[in-house]
């Protein structure tokens, strides 16, 4: 038997794929592994296999979708809670009396500054007289 590459198996994979009927492909495939494990000819009841592997898919479809359902109510409802806890929140801190900022303090090198200022002028005005 010779080797073939990854890619060739890809090509072939996908040749059969393009035009194929992806559900009688899955019930053939179904039906010949419960024939394997049962020793048993299911040709004649080939239709039957068929509804069989397409009722099974519903359920689990269905199965899933209700899953996925509950877990985004899931979500929702904590959101919920989430929402309401910070509304919640929002009305207690508009309960509270507002904060006063400190009042601010002007700093003493400011004074030193402006008394020094005046002096300076003052020194001028008395040497120009």
């Amino acid at each position: 038997m010779t080797d073939i590459s990854k890619d060739e198996v890809r090509r072939e994979a996908t040749a059969i794929l393009k035009d194929a009927d992806l559900i009688t492909m899955l019930t053939e495939k179904v039906k010949k592994r419960i024939e394997k494990k049962l020793d048993v000819n299911l040709t004649a009841r080939r239709e039957e296999v068929d509804d069989l592997v397409i009722e099974c898919l519903q359920e689990k479809q269905d199965g899933e979708k209700k899953r996925n359902k509950a877990a985004n109510e899931g979500s929702d409802d904590r959101k919920d809670e989430e929402e309401e806890d910070s509304e919640e929140k929002e009305r207690e801190e508009e309960k509270k009396p507002a904060r006063r900022s400190p009042t601010k303090k002007t700093s003493s090198k400011r004074k030193e500054d402006s008394s020094a200022s005046k002096e300076s002028v003052s020194d001028s005005d008395i040497d120009e007289d």
